[in-house]
């Protein structure tokens, strides 16, 4: 693809999108088929809650997660159920929100090279130079065709990125910004926050840098669209919650809703949050190293981050000795969108793959920090940017979330032993939510020992669970995962005056090789 090409955009850009979505579904392909942890617990439980009227039917048989927003899951879900017998398929079109991701980037990319190094070979090369490694990150790759859905969340954000773009580019040669592109760069913003609520590090941001850039008009046209998106995607499903629990975040924050069926408590995954303010400053530098349980819990090592923390701050004083070409409003929103970012994720998350988007940005980081540092000589430039290209693709670590081998379905199971008319409950934090679909249609699953609740707290929903138990009178199973020790089983079922009944059964499915054990249960007593 030629310089001259690039200049007939109209006519390379839709190629581009296609071969970004075919590219995107075929690495998915190659990656091999989603069975991640969320998968199992969530993805598919969440949306066939939701479709079937079950959500407070059941009890929480997904653990915590059971109360998430099921939206963005119900294309997972009809995926899985509807190509059930074509699995490179299914992976296919699950990787086709990784090509259109890679498509933005690469638009987001041209943009910020091509003023510093010129719209012809010099930008190309360094346009091709940053999507390599911006599409390669340890965040971005292993997210490929997941159900998890980071970088399917990402592409709204990066559509919403590059419109803000568009506009302070508009703004620096002298034109005034067009509200109604703001407006759909905040729809799009609200609207990847409103289908998945840690997307808001990086949302907000892009509001904050609409006003601090474009001003207020632009700010107030954004945050309405954004504020409206938003509530399309969340208000629904936070309705519901607030109905049933009267907290709308169910059961987060409850220590704020105050709902009588949870404890009065601040939940949190705080497992992968900086440990001092230190480390909370220079995070980034401690995954240069591999690294087990510090930002995810598989072993993972990546240093874009780091290299666009360093490009940062060097871009900052070149940028006040030297004015950018096109004005510096681009360059402002780049370093501000990251920093604000990157910020509001080591206060709230920790979680590495989060970083979807920060790691693309972060090449970008680089892109201009040596486009301000050479100036109008590219090749030096270019030089330095392959070299650190090289580097980050020779040192990453990938982890691997949750993609196997594609097998000739994509559920296959032991038979599972529950009849219509019994009921079930899960014994552990074992992920067995994935297979209620699965279960006759009138079997209610309750979850007695999960990730935010245990037989000892006494409120509304443990109250509810005693409540179903009692009043069945038809056979009870329990599952648990088949390393959980008895004695664990049996005090989770003696708190709720049970017992089992006879031997378990293991049940091997092609998500869960280790199996979940089925053990038939009765009343203590």
């Amino acid at each position: 693809m030629s310089a001259s090409l690039l200049r007939r955009a109209d006519r390379v850009w839709p190629l581009l999108f296609l071969l970004c979505l075919l590219a995107g579904g075929g690495l998915s392909v190659a990656l091999g088929t989603d069975r991640n942890w969320d998968l199992q617990n969530y993805h598919l439980y969440a949306p066939f809650a939701w479709l079937n009227g079950r959500l407070f039917e059941d009890g929480a048989p997904a653990q915590l997660q059971s109360y998430f927003n099921p939206f963005l899951s119900l294309p997972v879900y009809a995926l899985w159920m509807g190509l059930q017998d074509w699995p490179r398929l299914y992976a296919f079109v699950m990787g086709l929100p990784a090509g259109a991701f890679g498509f933005l980037v690469a638009r987001i990319a041209w943009a910020h090279a091509s003023p510093l190094f010129g719209r012809g070979e010099a930008g190309l090369t360094a346009t091709a130079l940053a999507v390599l490694a911006g599409l390669t990150g340890a965040a971005v790759l292993p997210g490929v065709g997941l159900s998890a859905n980071d970088v399917a969340a990402a592409v709204p954000l990066a559509l919403s990125y590059l419109l803000v773009l568009r506009e302070a580019e508009r703004r620096d040669a002298g034109e005034p910004p067009r509200l109604r592109r703001l407006a759909v760069a905040g729809a799009a913003a609200g609207l990847a926050a409103g289908l998945k609520l840690t997307t808001v590090i990086f949302a907000a941001p892009i509001g904050v840098m609409i006003l601090l850039l474009l001003g207020l008009r632009a700010a107030l046209a954004a945050g309405a669209a954004m504020g409206a998106g938003f509530l399309l995607f969340w208000a629904p499903h936070a309705l519901t919650l607030w109905r049933e629990t009267g907290n709308p975040l169910f059961p987060l924050y409850n220590h704020v809703f105050r709902s009588p069926d949870f404890l009065l408590q601040a939940l949190a995954d705080e497992r992968f949050l900086p440990r001092s303010r230190l480390q909370a400053l220079l995070y980034p530098f401690w995954w240069l190293r591999p690294t087990t349980n510090l930002v995810t819990e598989i072993r993972m090592r990546d240093a874009r981050v780091a290299t666009g923390y360093i490009a940062f701050l060097l871009a900052v004083p070149l940028l006040l000795w030297r004015r950018p070409p096109g004005g510096r409003r681009a360059v402002l929103l780049l370093m501000g969108v990251t920093a604000i970012s990157y910020l509001a994720w080591a206060r709230m998350f920790g979680i590495y793959r989060y970083l979807v988007l920060l790691e693309a940005l972060s090449v970008m980081l680089v892109i201009v920090a040596l486009g301000l540092a050479f100036g109008r000589r590219p090749v030096p430039a270019l030089a330095v940017l392959g070299l650190v290209v090289g580097v980050l693709l020779g040192t990453t670590v990938h982890p691997n979330w949750g993609h196997g081998r594609h097998e000739a379905r994509l559920f296959q199971s032991d038979p599972i032993p529950v009849k219509p008319g019994a009921l079930v409950v899960t014994l552990d934090w074992e992920p067995h939510a994935y297979l209620v679909p699965f279960l006759p249609a009138d079997v209610r699953v309750f979850g007695l020992h999960t990730n935010f609740n245990n037989p000892d707290h006494d409120h509304g929903l443990n109250r509810r669970i005693r409540a179903a138990i009692a009043a069945h009178d038809g056979p009870i199973w329990g599952v648990a995962g088949p390393g959980t020790p008895e004695a664990a089983r049996v005090a989770v079922l003696r708190a709720h005056g049970l017992q089992e009944a006879g031997p378990c059964t293991l049940v091997r499915t092609s998500l869960e090789r280790g199996g979940h054990l089925f053990c038939p249960l009765r009343r203590a007593g």
